[in-house]
């Protein structure tokens, strides 16, 4: 049994790609923020793996809203289209 490419699963389909797209994109920029010595210190004592953890966990908390926010949308649009 295949699933039709309905207007949800494409709209979770994008949100999902654009949440890997940002958390790569942190990634990235905290490495290239750590090669800089100088430029990136730890002020205030506390491990910088720990915030990076956070950094990732807010990125990952915002990209499963923003996934639910669109599928909420495209629920709610289908469901206008459907009326008389």
């Amino acid at each position: 049994m295949t699933r039709a490419l309905t207007p949800l699963r494409l709209a979770a389909a994008h949100a999902m790609r654009a949440v890997v797209t940002a958390q790569v994109l942190a990634c990235a920029t905290q490495a290239w923020l750590m090669a800089q010595d100088d430029k990136a210190r730890n002020d205030r004592g506390s491990d910088s793996t720990e915030k990076a953890i956070m950094i990732l966990a807010a990125i990952a908390i915002a990209g499963f809203v923003t996934i639910a926010v669109k599928a909420y949308i495209s629920k709610k649009t289908e469901e206008i289209g459907k009326q008389p």
